[in-house]
C-alpha cells in the first residue's frame, strides 16, 4: 500500500538501511519549498524482504509483457505497410 509522506533529505528509490528485514520503496519524489525550506513528498511503500523479491518479479514481468505488447503493435504495423507495398 502506498502512503504520502516527506522529507527535508532526498530520500533512495529503495532503501534497505533504515530497519533490517524492510525495504522502503519510493516513487513519485518531487521537490517543494515549505515556509523556505526545501521538502521532498514522494508516494512510500514498506515491504518485507519476501515481498519486495516478490514485488521486483511482479515488475520485471509486467515489463516484459508491455514490451512484449509494443513490440508486437510494431511488428504487425510494419507486416501491414509491406503487405500494402508502403514498404
Amino acid at each position: 500500500m502506498w502512503k504520502r509522506a516527506e522529507s527535508t533529505n532526498k530520500p533512495l528509490e529503495v532503501d534497505t538501511s533504515i530497519s533490517e528485514g524492510l525495504v522502503y520503496i519510493r516513487k513519485n519524489i518531487i521537490s517543494v519549498i515549505k515556509n523556505e525550506i526545501e521538502m521532498f513528498e514522494y508516494d512510500e511503500a514498506i515491504l518485507t524482504n519476501e515481498e519486495y523479491k516478490t514485488y521486483l518479479l511482479l515488475n520485471n514481468l509486467s515489463s516484459n509483457i508491455s514490451f512484449k505488447h509494443e513490440t508486437d503493435i510494431i511488428d504487425d504495423y510494419t507486416l501491414l505497410l509491406i503487405e500494402e507495398g508502403t514498404l
